[in-house]
């Protein structure tokens, strides 16, 4: 026995379970918000107690069989205008063959697509100028129903520079990686099998018919995001930074260049520890901390030892072998897990897949992949390098394709400030509405896809135009990797972006055609109330 409340009272089952069944069979006909309400409370007051919570989901689970097993049929004769035309030929003789269908069905069964069909009795198709007119699918009702964790995999290794054992490389390596980037997430997580046999039901609730379903498996990318994200990074991690370095010390000789900057030259060079060797441990260190070291050797890590210049590898003692992959603690804020749990973030991410998850006949699935970055950096705008670039270039006539005069500073000014047009809207006199560079960059990122580029570059070569560049890839916004020193990570990784590349795979798509002309529209209405009460009646109770 397991007692619960129900509304201002305790009840206990299976004591109660005559009245529990008579409400579960009232919420299937009427889907009172009283009854959902007080189910919940009931649920809620034993959640505190495994056994018992777990007792009152088996009783629950019991009456709801009972319930779900009686005949549908007398449910069905409750609507009076809807089981006429279901019972009836139009000749208003019985439809023998409809009331043998239906003789066995039960209550459970008003969720089937075979048995809803039959029903309705109608297959009304939904193509209209070769596009499909559905509603959208409500997906967040699917997934309240179907939704699983993110399915996550992250693989992040710091490694130590090539040249200098206090600074770390971290870009993802695909030749040494199974995964595409640093993470791979499946998000939202389903199973796109129970996708396709809810979708499969809604356009059977829809349209009156069962759609053959063309099976696929083609891949696309649809996106890509930016997104600003603090991680933590543990001191464990740091730790195994600080371990002795295994690396060889070397110097490679150094000449300066035609343009006056240091190229390295020939081989590398061991760091002997024979004194008598000009390039040892002592004369090394020396040349390191040489007081006539210029403020250029010392950003380019260059060293003279006697008339020479090097570039030099070399690990002082106590140093280590730095490399560690990045393993967060918990799943909490400033880890990866947290990174998809943040509010916000799966905001933006379902933004960007929505179109794709409600889109009714057809069937996706989706992974993200993110890469961290740690810089960011905005290329020039448009006004900015046609300034830097004037004397290079030239108006071009679109329309033949010849060169023109050469660009003036007025006429770059001018065109940056109407750099772009909106797509549709106008000005009173109906012209085109123009904004400049600058208002552009301050547009939300949805915003700025209802405008379109004014300017066109075209880099021209011996073959013709070699490429073209329109506005509004000038003065973009990119974030890359970068090398960080060791001292710098912490913070480094406090302000990092993630960037996301969405890949959809496209499962399948229903083909919707062909129609009968009859349809037994008060049945439409009365089993999709039906069949949404049992279902939320099942998700009530867990089932």
């Amino acid at each position: 026995m397991v007692n619960f409340n129900w509304g201002k009272q305790t009840l206990s089952l299976p004591r109660s379970a005559s009245f529990i069944e008579t409400q579960m069979k009232d919420y299937i006909l009427n889907g009172d918000k009283e009854f959902r309400r007080k189910m919940r409370k009931a649920i809620e007051s034993v959640e505190e107690s495994e056994p018992n919570s777990a007792a009152l989901k088996s009783e629950l689970t019991k009456i709801l069989e009972k319930v779900l097993n009686e005949p549908l049929k007398p449910i069905l004769e409750r609507d009076t205008d809807s089981w006429k035309i279901f019972s009836r030929k139009r000749d208003k003789s019985p439809n023998e063959a409809n009331l043998s269908f239906i003789e066995d069905k039960k209550v459970g069964d008003i969720t089937s697509g075979k048995v809803i069909g039959r029903l309705r009795g109608t297959d009304v198709s939904f193509i209209r100028g070769g596009k499909t007119k559905l509603p959208d699918f409500d997906f967040d009702d699917f997934f309240s129903a179907y939704g699983k964790e993110p399915q996550i995999a992250f693989e992040l290794l710091f490694r130590e520079h090539a040249r200098y054992n206090d600074r770390f490389n971290y870009s993802h390596q695909p030749a040494r990686s199974g995964l595409k980037g640093h993470v791979e997430a499946k998000f939202p997580a389903f199973d796109y099998g129970d996708l396709e046999k809810v979708k499969a039901d809604f356009i059977l609730e829809t349209t009156g018919q069962e759609a053959g379903y063309r099976p696929s498996n083609t891949k696309i990318n649809i996106a890509k995001e930016v997104i600003d994200y603090s991680f933590n990074i543990p001191e464990s991690v740091l730790q195994k930074l600080e371990i002795e370095s295994a690396k060889d010390d070397y110097v490679i000789e150094a000449k300066i260049n035609e343009d006056g900057q240091f190229e390295s030259v020939g081989d590398k060079i061991p760091i002997s520890e024979d004194t008598n060797d000009e390039i040892n441990i002592f004369t090394v260190p020396a040349a390191v901390d040489s007081l006539d070291r210029t403020d250029e050797m010392r950003d380019e890590d260059i060293i003279q030892i006697g008339d020479k210049y090097y570039t030099y590898q070399f690990t002082p003692q106590g140093e280590s072998d730095k490399q560690a992959y990045l393993e967060f603690e918990g799943d909490g804020a400033g880890t990866i897990e947290g990174f998809f749990k943040d509010k916000a973030v799966e905001n933006i991410i379902m933004r960007i897949l929505r179109p794709f998850l409600v889109v009714p006949d057809e069937v996706y699935s989706f992974k993200v992949i993110g890469n961290i970055r740690t810089k960011k950096k905005t290329a020039p705008t448009y006004r900015e390098f046609a300034t830097e670039s004037a004397e290079d270039l030239r108006v071009m006539d679109v329309k033949t394709g010849k060169e023109g005069k050469p660009l003036t500073q007025s006429m770059i000014d001018e065109q940056s400030k109407r750099a772009f047009s909106h797509k549709t809207e106008k000005d009173e006199d109906g012209n085109p509405v123009f904004i400049s560079e600058e208002e552009y960059a301050k547009l939300p990122k949805e915003e700025k896809e209802n405008y379109k580029s004014e300017i066109r570059f075209y880099e021209v070569g011996e073959g013709g135009v070699q490429r073209t560049k329109d506005s509004a890839e000038f003065g973009e916004e990119k974030v890359t990797s970068e090398t960080v020193r060791a001292a710098d990570l912490e913070d480094a990784f406090k302000q990092a972006y993630v960037e996301l590349t969405f890949e959809a795979t496209k499962h399948g798509e229903y083909n919707l055609s062909g129609s009968r002309s009859r349809q037994n529209r008060s049945m439409v209405t009365y089993t999709n109330k039906l069949k949404k009460n049992v279902r939320k009646l099942k998700r009530m109770i867990g089932v």
